[in-house]
């Protein structure tokens, strides 16, 4: 399958579409312009749009929100969705040790935001069966952007694209039904400072380092998948690399 690097609105006409899977590729982000590189990822000073802080996000929990309300904390952004069979359940094990290592240490500003791509297929009730799935964590967020996601996710730079399989990709982590589609999509993580600028960005696998994907999703994980999980790229990015940039 096709994945897309990430391109920021800023910066579009800087970067170009890669060729990949469903998630991750070659890091393009070093052609950004950049105040340095950290962790992996670029360094950054992109101030977020009235529309990106105005966006209505609704949480899995159902309850709604905004990049605004967030106005004074530190947020860690990503893309992803729920019927990934190869990078996303992958992305989603970082996101939640980034988010239970905030807890940990006791953090209220700095929040992890985990949002679909797949706006259709993934309504509350399916992001928070899936979030079920997963250690609880206070800090750990998933949420959809409704009929916003293609104009939420495009102002960040991150390109995705409905795939209709030929033939089913096997059954449901939820509901046994078969898969009949799946998005082709960058794979991003912005880190998004108290003042509302992007300042950390990265494009690629994710490295789980060894922690435990759910039962649920590591059998519903196709061969890239596993591969992934059990070898990753050498410039896979981890939860300790995010963690580096907060």
């Amino acid at each position: 399958m096709v994945r897309f690097t990430i391109r920021s609105l800023a910066v579009a006409t800087l970067l170009a579409a890669a060729l990949a899977s469903c998630g991750g590729g070659s890091d393009e982000t070093a052609n950004l312009p950049e105040s340095g590189r950290l962790a992996g990822g670029t360094l950054v000073d992109i101030p977020l749009t009235a529309d990106q802080l105005e966006a209505a996000l609704t949480a899995a929990d159902g309850s709604t929100l905004t990049l605004g309300d967030l106005h004074g904390k530190t947020v860690v952004l990503t893309d992803f969705l729920t019927r990934c069979r190869e990078i996303c359940p992958l992305t989603s094990v970082d996101m939640n040790a980034v988010a239970r290592a905030v807890d940990d240490a006791g953090l209220d500003d700095i929040v992890v935001l985990e949002g679909t791509v797949d706006p259709e297929g993934d309504d509350p009730a399916r992001l928070a069966a899936y979030q079920a799935l997963f250690p609880g964590t206070e800090s750990w967020t998933l949420f959809t952007a409704g009929a916003g996601t293609d104009d939420f996710w495009k102002s960040f730079g991150v390109a995705y694209e409905r795939v209709d399989a030929e033939e089913p990709y096997g059954a449901d982590w939820q509901t046994g039904q078969p898969v009949t589609y799946d998005y082709e999509h960058t794979d991003a993580v912005i880190v998004i400072d108290a003042d509302g600028h992007e300042r950390w960005v990265i494009q690629g696998d994710p490295d789980v380092a060894g922690a435990a994907a759910p039962d649920a999703l590591t059998s519903y994980l196709n061969d890239e998948g596993h591969e992934h999980l059990t070898d990753p790229a050498p410039e896979a990015w981890s939860a300790s690399d995010v963690e580096q940039a907060l």
